[in-house]
């Protein structure tokens, strides 16, 4: 990379984006506090921070002490959030599946008609761990899912199969 582009790229973006992930601790108007594993951090928002628990949404309502979250975040001294994802729990039935993701259809107790319910994409990364094998993953298989939300999306941490109410374990 030549000198001056270097330079310009430092002086545009002097904070890059960092991670925590951690639980809620405290909630004020425009900061929240999440302790993770290095400590307690507050973070500012602004118009631009969005909170992610399925749905996308501004300002920190959805957001409850004691929630696990993940957010991504920028400054140096003082840090403003831009992302927070919620970490949300889904069980349902898999109604696709591939190498990569599975689609579920989250069990519910509103009266939705069948045909009109939406399934979520649940992404299988390589850190995701599984009550059983990946390959047990498969389409009509009931699952319960442990992630940190997206916009209809979840990024898998943990995965379970469960045959009638309990989970199916992996064989030695």
């Amino acid at each position: 990379m030549k000198p001056y582009v270097l330079l310009f790229t430092i002086l545009c973006f002097p904070a890059f984006s960092q991670t925590v992930a951690g639980k809620v601790q405290k909630i004020d108007k425009d900061q929240f506090q999440v302790k993770s594993s290095e400590g307690l951090i507050t973070l500012n928002t602004d118009e631009k921070t969005t909170v992610t628990n399925l749905r996308k949404s501004k300002g920190l309502s959805p957001l409850a002490v004691g929630d696990e979250v993940r957010v991504n975040y920028y400054g140096e001294g003082a840090f403003t959030a831009v992302n927070i994802a919620v970490r949300v729990t889904v069980s349902g039935v898999i109604t696709e599946a591939a190498s990569n993701h599975v689609t579920v259809l989250p069990d519910s107790t509103d009266t939705t008609p069948a045909d009109r319910k939406v399934g979520v994409f649940v992404f299988l990364n390589p850190t995701t761990r599984y009550g059983t094998s990946r390959k047990q993953l498969t389409v009509g298989r009931r699952v319960h899912v442990v992630g940190y939300a997206g916009e209809g999306v979840i990024d898998a941490d943990k995965v379970a199969i469960y045959e009638t109410d309990m989970p199916l374990r992996r064989t030695p």
